[in-house]
């Protein structure tokens, strides 16, 4: 009688660890489908009628384990290791039951699934196997046609990237010089794009060599009220003028509002309150304007001045 399949339900396939969490549940599911297997062969010399109560309490107990990943924080790592302690240990009596009087070597005891699971980032990952020694992650694919940032730039972007966008490669879903200067155009390139799930990266530079920008949460769509997440909105600038512009700041949702995107027709801001805008756009990408705002508070991000003309400005979305 073949042993019941153990598989692992991901009923929410927004990683917010991005690898990490798909290594760990590959390797999750390859132990705990390893130990069944072994299991299968111990006791194949046994017969059916022997074995049906315990392929039953096996079933019932192991035949599912399901969890959406959204909700796996460090409150529920202690539960997610537990859950997968407790299957090693029903199949270890298994063992014990079917080979009475001899002893066993538990396939569970000494696994590494006994052992409480950590999630973290990718960055944060290779930073512990770095050692005495740093691991640079690789560019992705598409980051390298961006006309704004250099490969230095890049990386310190890649680092403020939310963690369900991390080492998926760029798409490139506006680009002024290629579609022009104009809202309307770079909303229906937002339309086009199929990634519902996506947070768009936006980086512009202005005519005074500054470049800064917003992350937000979705493609940017006109919408009538204002739309996306703490967890993936925020606001960022290079300091210093070409070609000095080394250092990235970043200014996170500060959670006094939720004016995170307004995409009017006949303009686009980014975090708001009190009458002041985060970042702000006109319907033709010509004029904008960065003022210290509740939601990010945040420094203007064109330098000195609130005001400042657009040279160019760029789209990024993200290949999941």
């Amino acid at each position: 009688m073949p042993l019941p399949l153990i598989t692992v339900s991901c009923t929410d396939d927004v990683p917010t660890g991005g690898v990490s969490y798909r290594e760990m549940l590959s390797s999750l599911v390859d132990k705990v489908q390893t130990s069944t297997n072994s299991l299968a062969s111990t006791v194949s010399q046994a017969s059916s009628e022997e074995m049906s109560p315990y392929l039953r309490q096996i079933g019932s107990s192991v035949r599912r384990l399901s969890m959406p990943l959204g909700k796996v924080r460090q409150s529920s790592q202690r539960r997610l290791s537990q859950m997968v302690s407790a299957i090693g240990e029903v199949i270890d009596q298994e063992i014990l039951m079917t080979q009475p009087g001899e002893k066993s070597t538990p396939l569970f005891g000494s696994s590494l699934l006994n052992r409480e699971w950590e999630l973290v980032t990718v960055s944060e990952m290779c930073r512990r196997l770095s050692l005495d020694q740093e691991l640079e992650l690789p560019i992705p694919d598409g980051a390298n046609t961006s006309q704004i940032l250099d490969e230095l730039m890049i990386r310190q972007v890649m680092d403020i990237l939310p963690p369900r966008a991390e080492g998926y490669p760029w798409v490139n879903i506006y680009n002024s010089e290629k579609h022009g200067f104009s809202l309307a155009t770079m909303y229906r390139k937002m339309a086009e794009f199929d990634e519902d799930l996506s947070p768009v990266l936006l980086i512009i530079r202005d005519t005074k060599e500054h470049v800064f920008g917003a992350v937000v949460s979705s493609a940017i769509r006109p919408s009538d009220h204002y739309f996306g997440t703490g967890d993936s909105c925020l606001l960022w600038r290079f300091t210093g003028e070409a070609p000095h512009t080394r250092e990235l700041r970043q200014f996170n949702w500060t959670g006094d509002n939720q004016y995170f995107v307004n995409a009017a027709k006949d303009s686009l801001s980014i975090g708001a309150g009190s009458g002041r805008y985060g970042l702000w756009f006109d319907a033709d990408l010509n004029h904008g304007r960065s003022q210290k705002c509740e939601t990010f508070d945040n420094e203007p991000l064109c330098g000195d001045n609130e005001d400042f003309i657009i040279q160019f400005i760029e789209a990024y979305g993200f290949r999941m």
